[in-house]
């Protein structure tokens, strides 16, 4: 994944999530409390190319399929899914990246 490459220079996950505009934005002012979007303060093209990859691992990486099925069973709507899909997409690819050691689902499982 070139956005996550040292050229960016990212030494945590949070910094990549954020370059791809996927942190939750708190919308909030005093005891007023709005809704939870995510930020979209990053690359709207990244973002983009992540939806397809979120929405095929919801059905064949046990990882986000159970994360999923999680959500949805707390009563998240279909995109607020899709789009955290999307953000731990971009962790266990900073993950993979960092360590240099192949995706094995049973380890997120433990």
């Amino acid at each position: 994944m070139v956005a996550l490459s040292d050229h960016y220079g990212f030494t945590t996950a949070k910094q990549a999530v954020a370059f791809a505009g996927l942190n939750p934005a708190l919308n909030e002012s005093g005891k007023w409390k709005g809704k939870t979007r995510i930020s979209k303060m990053g690359d709207p093209m990244l973002r983009a190319k992540l939806y397809m990859p979120a929405v095929v691992a919801g059905r064949h990486n046990p990882v986000i399929r159970l994360f999923r099925e999680r959500l949805a069973a707390r009563g998240k709507n279909g995109m607020a899914i899709a789009c955290a899909s999307m953000r731990k997409l971009v962790h266990i690819a900073f993950a993979i990246l960092k360590s240099n050691k192949p995706f094995d689902p049973n380890f997120a499982l433990a």
